[in-house]
Order: structure tokens, then sequence, then C-alpha cells
């Protein structure tokens, strides 16, 4: 249901911090805590202590001391971090735990196989 925006949202958070999916990351995400309703558990919130401060960081407005909040509502919501309602944020939240396993996976299988081509 939400596989484009999340697919943005990880692109955006990729060209920040390539690795920010994994367990081993600086700011790693608790799949536990996800809560994708909460500004300080959510996927930004997590990451960087708030939802908006984040965004911000995140954005094109990260410079600038008056942001444009509705363009930042507006990419929020186009990279799966916000919804216009809060009906759909279990599905978001579960979209996105199964986009961070997928990931963690990948990265392990990919580890391991480079693992077993190195010839001791």
């Amino acid at each position: 249901m939400f596989e484009a925006e999340i697919e943005r949202g990880a692109e955006l958070l990729d060209k920040d911090d390539p690795g920010w999916a994994l367990e081993s990351a600086k700011r790693s995400i608790d799949l536990r805590a996800l809560n994708m309703g909460s500004t300080k558990r959510c996927i930004l919130g997590q990451r960087g202590g708030d939802y908006a401060d984040e965004l911000i960081r995140l954005s094109e407005w990260k410079n600038n001391p008056y942001p444009d909040w509705l363009g930042l509502h507006e990419l929020s919501a186009s990279c799966g971090f916000s919804l216009d309602s809060k009906l759909g944020y279990r599905t978001l939240e579960k979209e996105w735990r199964a986009f961070i396993r997928k990931r963690r996976k990948d990265a392990t299988l990919a580890l391991s196989e480079t693992k077993g081509r190195k010839k001791p």
C-alpha cells in the first residue's frame, strides 16, 4: 500500500546515511518501539530525537530559519514518514518494519557471501 512512499523515504535516508536501516547503524531503528504516530518513536524521531527536526535536517529547508511547513508535510507524506489520517498508521508501521527487516536480511546475506568468497 505504501511501497512507493517507503522507497522514496529510504532513498532520502540512504543519501544521508547509507547504512541507516542496519541494526549496527549509529542511529539504528528499534523495530519493537516503532510507532509512526509518535514524533519520538517514528522513523525520523528515532534517528534524530524529534520528527520535525530530523525532517527539516533532511530537507531542502535545512538552512532556512523559516521552513516551508506545507512543503515539509508534503515531503513527509510522499516519503512515508507521515499520513494525512491516523487510519493508516498501523499499515505504514507494518510496511516500514518489513522494509527494514528485508534490508537487514539482505545486508547479512551480502556479508556472508562476501566472507564466503574470500580465500585464506
